[in-house]
């Protein structure tokens, strides 16, 4: 007698799934995962997502338009605006002005780094410039790893829409270099949209360029000697060329500056070691003083200022310096002073006997 064709299974014994239903059981399965990774991805950058910088094909980076967030983790970090010309200011900015206007030209340390905006260069300057029958706007031009030729672009982009009496140029130590940094690839357009959207994706791209960032820092301290130069510090022999290619932006910066109408101030802002080299050897960066020799010598009308001599009689080097550059809120008051007699004798209103240097 042969096997009954209808045999029933046997209790307990699970049924195959078909192959659609574990497609759709796989597809939902990273559905969640995925939207569970946004969710967390969206609370830890909050404030922050979408990131307040896009890309720029001249400058690699720019500031997002009307962005408002914080600017470092919300733990630590301050709340920033952007408005609509990519400027750290939180109105919108009129092309002239019926006062005096001064513009600070700069990277991160003229943006304030982790500073609230009213512990800023240009917040501080503004407010210690204000006088009775004296009418000041000083507008804050600074971005986030800007070198001096990203700053002259920047100011050339955003010259038909801004008219100013002072263009105030903040150098910080590490916008010396030996060469133009090498242009910025274009992202793939439909990351970029999508990363604009979506936090974990952003994230992802963001922890991405840190690794980067992270093995070329160690490749670059793996053939650097110990007795070489620190980092960003010009080694004496190049000096002279360091200090010929800032002075190559600073003319372009001078030249779209008088476009607009304007003078032109330098203003030096060491960093921490050579902070520390003056206060023991009271010895000024080299690369500063070859740049402000060619200054004095190409283009006298523009004054300049080397604030260390002062700032290092002010204050300690902890409570002028958040890291290696960025100055605290008392390193910005320590050089307010200073920047207000630079922009008084720059457009011919000295506000002390003290001379240019």
């Amino acid at each position: 007698m042969g096997p009954e064709k209808n045999t029933p299974r046997e209790p307990g014994l699970a049924s195959e799934l078909s192959v659609t239903k574990k497609l759709l059981f796989t597809a939902l399965t990273f559905s969640i995962i995925v939207g569970l990774g946004e969710v967390a991805c969206r609370l830890y950058y909050r404030g922050r997502f979408p990131t307040n910088m896009v890309y720029h094909p001249e400058r690699g980076h720019t500031h997002r338009a009307n962005w408002e967030g914080y600017e470092g983790r919300p733990s630590k970090g301050v709340i920033a605006k952007i408005n609509d010309l990519g400027l750290r200011e939180s109105k919108e900015i009129a092309s002239t002005y019926d006062g005096k206007r001064v513009i600070v030209l700069g990277d991160s340390v003229a943006f304030g780094y982790r500073l609230a905006y009213e512990d800023t260069i240009s917040s501080k300057l503004q407010a210690s410039l204000a006088g009775p029958g004296e009418s000041w706007q000083v507008i804050n031009m600074g971005c986030y790893g800007y070198d001096l030729w990203d700053e002259s672009h920047w100011l050339d982009e955003l010259r038909p829409k801004l008219k100013c009496d002072l263009v105030l140029l903040c150098i910080c130590y590490n916008d010396f270099s030996l060469g133009r940094k090498p242009s910025v690839a274009a992202p793939n357009a439909l990351y970029e949209r999508l990363a604009g959207h979506s936090a974990l994706l952003m994230g992802v791209g963001r922890k991405i360029h840190q690794l980067r960032k992270r093995m070329s820092a160690k490749s670059a301290r793996r053939h650097t000697s110990a007795a070489g130069p620190k980092p960003f510090q010009i080694p004496v022999e190049k000096v002279p060329l360091a200090a010929s290619q800032a002075m190559a932006a600073i003319e372009n910066i001078a030249k779209t500056a008088r476009a607009m109408g304007a003078n032109l101030a330098v203003a030096f802002w060491p960093g921490r070691d050579q902070f520390d080299t003056f206060a023991e050897l009271k010895q000024l960066p080299p690369e500063q003083e070859a740049l402000r020799n060619a200054l004095l010598a190409t283009m006298p009308e523009v004054k300049v200022l080397q604030p260390l001599p002062e700032i290092s009689q002010a204050a300690g080097r902890e409570e002028l310096y958040m890291d290696h550059c960025h100055p605290t809120a008392q390193g910005v008051a320590a050089m307010t002073p200073l920047l207000q007699d630079l922009v008084k004798r720059s457009l011919g209103a000295s506000s002390s006997p003290q001379e240019a240097r």
